[in-house]
C-alpha cells in the first residue's frame, strides 16, 4: 500500500519535473532526460506495487540507480518540495526505492515548494483511507481539481517536453492516472519489462519498443470487444480473487471440472470431426482448458504457500504475488473468450452455408450440448466474479445452431482404381 501511495505522490509532482522553469544549469536536454528518467522510476514502482512478482521487484529497482544521477544535477539548481519528501518517506518497504527517487527527482524540481505541498499533502491523506484496489483507480486529486501546476493546458507549448512525440506514451499514462483510468495493467507490465539497455537507449528507442508492445496487445485482443463478453476491470478482479482464495477448494473443482469436461468434448469432437480438428475461428476454444487447469494450480499453489511455516510479512508478500499470477491468468482467460467470440461473430457475418462437410455437425456431440456450455459459462462467470447471466456465450450458441442449419459443401467424388 504505502508503495502505490508513494508511486501517485511522486506522479503528482511530476509536472514539476517536466514543466520546470528552465535555468543557465538546468536547460532543456536536462529537464527532458529528468523527465524520462522519472517516468520509468514511477511506473515500474507503481506496477510493482500491483503486480510484486520477483521480474517486476526487479525491474523497480532498476531505474533507481539511473535516476539518481540526474536528481542530484536538478538538486543544484531548484527548490525542494515537501511533498514529494512525505510521499517519499510514506513508502518504507525495498520495492519502493524507484518510487523514492522518482519523488526526490520531482521534489528537487519543484519551482513552488510551498505551495506544491500544501496541495499533495491533503491527497497524499486522502490515499491513506483508501484500499490498494480502490487507490489504483482513482483520480489522482481525488475529487478536488488538479492545481494550475498539474493541468498540461498551462505546460504544453512547442519547447514542452511532452510535446515531443517521444514522450505522446507518457501524456498518455499522466492523462490516464489524473483521470482515474490508469492505461492497462498488463501494457504497463511489459513496459516496466523493459530491458535495462532499450532504457539506456533513450525516449525514442523506449518509445518504438512500447509502440511494439501496444501492438501485440492490440493483436491479442479483439478490436470490437464482443457485446456479451464482460470487461473485467482490475480493482474488482483483485478483491474477487481474494475471494476466490478464501474458498481454495471450490476455487480448484469449479477450474477442474471445466477444464476436464471441454477437453472431453474437444476430443470427442476431433475424433469424429471430418477435419480432426476444430474450425479456424474456434481453435481459441483449445486454450480455455489449459488455462483453467493453470488456474487450479496457481490456487493449489497459493494455499500451500500460505500454510507454510513463515513470517507474516513473508505470507503478505507470497500471497501479493500468487495474487498477481491469479490476475494476469484471469485477463488471458478473458481475452481467450472475447477472442473467441469475435471470431465466430465474423464467421457467421461472412456465412456458414458450404463451409462444412456434411459430417460436421453430426460431430459436435458433448461440444455442442448444453451441458458442457452451460458448465463453462458458469466456471467462466465464477473466474471473472460476475453473475453467470453475464457469460451468455451468445456467439458460440448462435454458431452452433447456425452450423446445424448450414448447407453442407458437396461430397467429395469416390475414387476409383485404375
Amino acid at each position: 500500500m504505502s508503495e502505490l501511495i508513494a508511486c501517485r505522490a511522486a506522479l503528482r509532482v511530476w509536472p514539476l519535473v517536466f514543466g520546470a522553469k528552465l535555468t543557465d544549469r538546468f536547460d532543456g536536454r536536462a529537464r527532458r532526460t529528468l523527465s524520462f528518467l522519472t517516468a520509468r522510476c514511477i511506473l515500474t514502482s507503481g506496477v510493482a506495487a500491483m503486480l510484486p512478482t520477483p521480474e517486476v521487484r526487479a525491474a523497480a529497482a532498476a531505474p533507481a540507480a539511473a535516476a539518481a544521477p540526474a536528481a542530484d544535477a536538478a538538486r543544484a539548481v531548484a527548490f525542494r518540495a515537501v511533498a514529494a519528501r512525505a510521499a517519499s518517506d510514506a513508502a518504507n518497504s525495498a520495492q519502493a526505492r524507484a518510487a523514492r527517487v522518482a519523488a526526490d527527482a520531482a521534489d528537487f524540481a519543484a519551482a513552488d515548494a510551498a505551495r506544491a505541498a500544501a496541495a499533495a499533502r491533503a491527497a497524499v491523506l486522502a490515499d491513506t483511507k483508501l484500499s490498494e484496489a480502490d487507490l489504483w483507480s482513482s483520480r489522482l486529486w481525488h475529487d478536488k481539481a488538479p492545481p494550475d501546476w498539474a493541468e498540461l493546458d498551462a505546460l504544453d507549448g512547442p519547447d514542452a517536453v511532452l510535446a515531443d512525440p517521444a514522450f505522446d506514451v507518457w501524456r498518455r499514462w499522466y492523462l490516464a492516472a489524473l483521470q482515474g483510468t490508469p492505461l492497462p495493467i498488463a501494457l504497463q507490465e511489459k513496459v516496466a519489462l523493459i530491458p535495462n539497455n532499450v532504457w539506456g537507449a533513450g525516449p525514442e528507442v523506449v518509445a518504438e519498443r512500447i509502440n511494439e508492445i501496444e501492438e501485440d496487445l492490440r493483436e491479442d485482443t479483439p478490436r470490437d470487444w464482443p457485446d456479451h463478453v464482460p470487461k473485467l476491470e482490475t480493482r474488482k478482479l483483485v478483491q474477487h480473487i481474494h475471494t476466490l482464495l478464501d474458498n481454495r477448494f471450490l476455487s480448484e473443482g469449479v477450474a477442474l471440472s471445466a477444464a476436464h469436461g471441454l477437453e472431453n468434448a474437444i476430443a470427442q469432437f476431433c475424433r469424429n470431426a471430418p477435419a480432426n480438428e476444430l474450425p479456424e475461428e474456434m481453435l481459441p476454444l483449445r486454450r480455455v482448458p489449459d488455462i483453467l487447469i493453470r488456474l487450479a494450480s496457481q490456487i493449489q499453489i497459493a494455499a500451500q504457500r500460505s500454510e507454510a511455516l513463515q513470517s507474516k510479512d513473508q505470507r503478505l508478500r507470497d500471497k501479493d504475488i500468487e495474487i498477481a499470477k491469479l490476475s494476469a491468468t484471469i485477463v488471458e482467460l478473458n481475452s481467450t473468450i472475447a477472442t473467441l467470440e469475435g471470431n465466430l461473430a465474423n464467421a457467421q457475418a461472412e456465412g456458414l452455408d458450404r463451409n462444412f462437410r456434411k459430417g460436421f455437425a453430426e460431430s459436435l456431440g458433448k461440444l455442442g450440448h448444453p451441458a458442457t456450455l452451460g458448465g463453462l459459462a458458469l466456471s467462466v462467470a465464477y473466474f471473472f466474479g460476475v453473475p453467470a447471466s453475464d457469460v451468455t456465450f451468445q456467439n458460440l450458441r448462435d454458431y452452433l445452431r447456425g452450423v446445424e442449419e448450414a448447407e453442407p459443401l458437396p461430397d467429395l467424388p469416390g475414387t476409383f482404381d485404375v
